[in-house]
């Protein structure tokens, strides 16, 4: 079920969105009408920080657009 959608970005108006903690081991999510979505917390990524060039890397891999 899908949540606060009122709160979340239109698609088209942003090109990620960045989660940090949520409770579910996600890495990467597709949803209609929502922006793509990565979740950048530890728990999913070795119970290590992620970089800005892991970030750029899965969104290019994931779809993205948007990066140089």
């Amino acid at each position: 079920m899908l949540r606060y959608l009122n709160l979340r970005p239109a698609r088209g108006k942003e090109a990620l969105l960045l989660h940090g903690h949520v409770h579910s081991l996600w890495r990467t999510k597709v949803e209609p009408c929502t922006p793509l979505m990565l979740n950048i917390g530890v728990d999913v990524w070795d119970m290590k920080p992620v970089s800005e060039a892991q970030i750029v890397e899965k969104f290019k891999e994931i779809g993205g657009r948007y990066v140089d």
